[in-house]
């Protein structure tokens, strides 16, 4: 549609507010078909022209009440802002307004971004926006924008934006000093202000006891080394002190930093991250998923051992698998030999928590009738082939297809003895207990040259 055209319909519809934001949500619809951006253009050029109030119009957006989508108008808000001409006191009342609105909805996020863009158009706006956001009675609320005003400071004033954010850091405000810390990690500094970011991020997580405050410590710290790799060691020395003990909030980070943050750890940070997960609670359910994302991610990097040592922590801690789905659907359909490696594993440990793992893992993620195959390299005598059986039939008695492939798979290459012995326990109790089922099992095996 031809940009005078969706001007013309925009005034139009310009009588009351609720048939404007029925025309803006109709012309963003049609805006996605043709990916046009003529909307944006028309609604900036209308609104920097004095025809219409955009700012005010979405300021009286209300999520409860309003038939319209409201994520369709802050979509369209948010391509817009950049654009507009407006004063830095009525965009961050309009965005205030908006994030209330929202609240905990993760897709308000985007305003964010679009905010920081609308400040770095004009020089005077970071400052502008800092200046009005520290002089707000209800600080809290505005604090969360001070991130944005600050790294939309024009590269040649970098200086002052870190002198901007050093004065935060000493506001008896927590959020304040959150975004502080973010602002730290999100800077584009050069390497000769690399050390003086530094000595901001450490010094400040020594001194710091707020547990969100830490958190953006946290973050920040990475980002930092991901910038500047030569302060890894460095960063590994701090960090042995900061993660100690660390609260649930910290711990949180932590697990989304190793799950979905772009950087390639130290081998050394990696390692000291993994090992805060030791005692996890299994009421931390963010916590959880995060590992359990943090497994696969492991695994698929060929990292077993790591990943291995971190499930056994977090099962022994009281975590069950049904918490770890992703991951376990990950085991049981691409990763057969490590799943053969870890039943044996823990059959040969004893360890009830970690036996009683397995039960949980094959019962509530498969149809009870994968194959197991036991890794023999772990079973070098009699005793262990026939310990690691019992515990089959013990923990995976109700699924015995399961439980006689793995003792099958022992008895192909066991001595004569161990295979009487073997015999013994695939009769009584399995072959008793599961007639019909086991008998077509042991057929099909046979079938196959079983011998």
């Amino acid at each position: 549609m031809p940009l005078e055209k969706t001007k013309a319909l925009l005034l139009a519809a310009n009588e009351t507010a609720e048939e404007l934001l029925s025309q803006v949500k109709d012309l963003y619809v049609e805006k996605i078909r043709s990916e046009e951006e003529v909307l944006k253009d028309a609604l900036s050029q209308l609104h920097n022209a004095g025809e219409i109030d955009l700012i005010k119009l979405v300021r009286g957006v209300d999520r409860s009440s309003n038939g319209h989508d409201f994520f369709t108008i802050l979509h369209v808000f948010e391509n817009v802002l950049p654009s507009l001409d407006a004063s830095i006191e009525d965009v961050l009342r309009c965005l205030l307004h908006l994030t209330q609105q929202a609240g905990r909805d993760l897709a308000i996020g985007g305003v964010y971004r679009a905010f920081q863009h609308f400040c770095s158009v004009e020089a005077h706006r970071p400052r502008d926006s800092v200046e009005f956001i520290l002089a707000q009675t209800d600080l809290s609320q505005y604090a969360p924008f001070l991130s944005s005003s600050i790294l939309a400071y024009d590269s040649d004033c970098v200086t002052d934006a870190i002198q901007t954010t050093e004065n935060l850091i000493a506001n008896k405000n927590e959020i304040v000093r959150s975004q502080a810390y973010f602002i730290l990690g999100g800077l584009n500094v050069v390497e000769t202000q690399a050390n003086v970011i530094w000595e901001l991020l450490s010094g400040g997580g020594e001194r710091e006891r707020e547990s969100g405050c830490c958190a953006s410590v946290m973050r920040a710290t990475i980002s930092f080394g991901d910038a500047f790799p030569s302060y890894w060691p460095r960063i590994e020395e701090f960090l042995l002190m900061f993660v100690e003990e660390p609260p649930s909030e910290v711990l949180y980070e932590i697990s989304n930093i190793v799950a979905f943050m772009r950087v390639e750890l130290p081998e050394g940070v990696l390692r000291l991250l993994l090992k805060q997960f030791t005692n996890v609670s299994a009421e931390h359910k963010g916590i959880i998923d995060n590992i359990d994302h943090i497994l696969v991610n492991l695994v698929e990097k060929g990292e077993f051992p790591e990943a291995l040592k971190l499930l056994e922590s977090i099962l022994t801690a009281g975590v069950k698998f049904p918490q770890l789905g992703y991951f376990s659907r990950e085991l049981l359909s691409n990763h057969q030999k490590l799943l053969n490696h870890i039943v044996t594993k823990w059959f040969l440990s004893g360890d009830s928590s970690l036996c009683h793992s397995v039960s949980n893992l094959l019962h509530d993620f498969t149809d009870k009738h994968i194959e197991l195959k036991a890794e023999m390299a772990l079973l070098g005598d009699e005793v262990k082939q026939i310990f690691v059986s019992h515990k089959a039939v013990g923990w995976l008695f109700t699924c015995p297809v399961v439980a006689a492939s793995f003792i099958l798979s022992i008895y192909e290459t066991a001595s004569r003895s161990t295979r009487k012995e073997l015999e013994q326990i695939l009769y009584d109790p399995l072959l008793l207990s599961y007639p019909g089922e086991l008998k077509r099992f042991f057929q099909s095996r046979i079938d196959i040259g079983f011998q």
